[in-house]
């Protein structure tokens, strides 16, 4: 069992996730343009993602599982979706689909940058300058808190290029994804 540590406001997390928390906000600044990020529970279908937006518009889109991808015994429950939305993600606003953009009225400054945002899974918009340790806290609270996932040493890992060129982030210390 790992140590409890204050995290944020009033939120505790063991202290393996806060120092993975301080590693992925080193590698989520190093992240450029059109490049991706994938953070998995050991091949399930908890995960949070990040893409960098190679489309000139400086933000970084950010998903986390939702429904859709989940059997229906392994359903996020009413607690876990407000526990999601309470940290700042929003919720699946299309039916399939993977970094979909297309007419969404509520982000206008969003829409201004990138254009409107859906997403079958929950999501969030960042905006450069990125502020990575909000962005590593709100995923590593995602995976602890809301997926109760126990551990970063359960995880996985891939990332890739703009052009779908895998590139290794060893720092991060887990293991990757094997195809």
């Amino acid at each position: 069992m790992y140590s409890q540590v204050q995290f944020g406001s009033q939120q505790v997390v063991s202290s393996a996730w806060a120092a993975f928390s301080q590693k992925l906000s080193l590698m989520l600044d190093g992240l450029a343009e059109g490049d991706d990020l994938i953070l998995n529970e050991n091949c399930s279908v908890q995960f949070v993602q990040f893409h960098a937006r190679g489309d000139g518009s400086k933000v970084i889109s950010s998903e986390t599982t939702s429904n859709f991808h989940r059997s229906e015994y392994k359903q996020l429950c009413n607690e876990q979706i407000a526990q999601l939305i309470a940290l700042g993600w929003r919720p699946p606003n299309v039916h399939p689909g993977n970094w979909a953009v297309t007419d969404e009225p509520y982000y206008p400054t969003v829409a201004v940058t990138c254009g409107p945002f859906y997403s079958a899974s929950f999501f969030a918009i960042f905006p450069l300058p990125l502020n990575c340790k909000s962005l590593a806290d709100m995923a590593v609270r995602t995976f602890a808190q809301v997926l109760r996932v126990e551990s970063p040493r359960h995880s996985l890992y891939d990332a890739y290029d703009w052009d779908g060129k895998r590139f290794s982030l060893p720092q991060l210390g887990l293991k990757r994804f094997k195809y």
